[in-house]
């Protein structure tokens, strides 16, 4: 719920709703913004923070950072806080700083989200080629070029 109250006050969705929109197996690297290796994984495109833009993605980071701080010193002077206590002072914040509030799970849930994701995977992997796939091809066409040229 959090994650979700976080998502939206930085950029307007929720996770589930962010994959669910931006995940496209015809955009270069599926629509991600960052991803751990030379190609998007299956874990990179189930995470809605590799789908959102530098300005997002900042904004998403301070909010994170406010709220751990809140609750570190909760945590340093020893006040119980219950899950529903941190809910309801980050909907307090987010107000006051006028950034929207999440008020209901959102409109996308998170199994639609996953099945709409690994659809587009699919379909992106049919249509790309792996850097081990395109390095075969540029070596195919290099020999080839090599027995061409030893034919004259």
């Amino acid at each position: 719920m959090v994650q979700n109250k976080l998502h939206f006050a930085a950029h307007g969705h929720t996770a589930a709703e962010v994959i669910y929109q931006r995940a496209d197996a015809s955009q270069p690297f599926m629509g991600l913004t960052t991803f751990s290796g030379a190609m998007p994984t299956l874990k990179d495109i189930q995470v809605a923070k590799n789908y959102l833009k530098e300005d997002e993605l900042k904004i998403l980071n301070n909010l994170v950072s406010g709220y751990f701080d809140f609750a570190e010193v909760q945590a340093i002077q020893h006040n119980p806080m219950h899950m529903s206590d941190y809910v309801d002072h980050l909907d307090r914040v987010l107000s006051v700083t006028g950034r929207p509030v999440l008020q209901s799970a959102g409109k996308i849930s998170h199994q639609q989200a996953m099945d709409k994701v690994k659809k587009e995977y699919r379909e992106y992997q049919k249509n790309t080629l792996s850097p081990v796939e395109e390095d075969y091809l540029q070596t195919i066409k290099a020999l080839e070029q090599e027995v061409k040229n030893e034919g004259k």
